[in-house]
């Protein structure tokens, strides 16, 4: 009966007629009920805003199972797609399920726990937790286009500043800007957007080093940029 579908089933045994007794036919109530299924997790430890990556196994008494989908949670909250839909990943042939999912910008580093939930029509829901890492993006150090200022007027800084991996920064973000070594400014940036208006009219002709120190939080590694500042006469 490994086949049949999970339900109430009829089974008719017939009894032929012979020489003793009549023919007859009895009729059994079979009841096929749900298998138990095992699923276990593995992780990756991905950066904030970076790739997490699960990898599901589901079996049956140590066979794999190709059937069903699995869909997740992170501390308990169901992951969901652009549309406001349950993220499932189907389990195929060889009873694995991969999820490779982009953390939201709002998960900042520390560990958090995922729960896998495997569903199938011939098997009980089952679900498996486990914890996993995020670890803080880099930043790096980065130099910036040359900026050339006249000399008797102020610097504008306008750029977005972006992660390691080319993506813009999240969040509120404190730095400190130098030029020459000397901190001239400390403030704060929301979302990368660095857009800053500094005092250079006093300063000499010549060719000169503005640093943007971007201090670090809880989705950020300290990070440095180097903007080259030339000042005409």
């Amino acid at each position: 009966t490994q086949t049949q579908k999970v339900g109430n089933h009829k089974i008719t045994v017939k009894l032929g007629e012979n020489s003793l007794y009549n023919a007859e036919e009895f009729n059994i109530n079979l009841t096929i009920i749900k298998r138990d299924a095992n699923i276990s997790i593995s992780t990756n430890t991905p950066t904030t805003s970076g790739n997490l990556i699960v990898d599901v196994n589901v079996t049956d008494n140590e066979k794999q199972i190709d059937s069903g989908v699995v869909s997740f949670k992170i501390n308990g909250k169901t992951l969901l797609d652009e549309n406001n839909n349950t993220i499932t990943v189907n389990v195929t042939e060889d009873g694995k399920a991969h999820l490779n999912y982009i953390l939201p910008s709002y998960i900042g580093s520390g560990e958090y726990n995922i729960t896998a939930v495997y569903s199938d029509k011939n098997y009980e829901r089952v679900d498996v937790t486990d914890n996993f890492n995020v670890d803080k993006s880099a930043i790096g150090n980065i130099t910036a286009d040359k900026i050339t200022t006249p000399k008797g007027e102020n610097t504008t800084i306008n750029m977005t500043i972006k992660d390691a991996q080319g993506r813009e920064i999240y969040g509120k973000t404190k730095i400190a800007i130098k030029i020459d070594g000397a901190t001239v400014l400390n403030t704060y940036i929301y979302d990368g957007m660095l857009n800053v208006d500094l005092i250079t009219e006093k300063t000499k002709v010549g060719n000169h080093n503005i640093t943007v120190v971007l201090g670090e939080n809880s989705r950020y590694l300290k990070g440095n940029i180097l903007i080259p500042l030339e000042i005409t006469g």
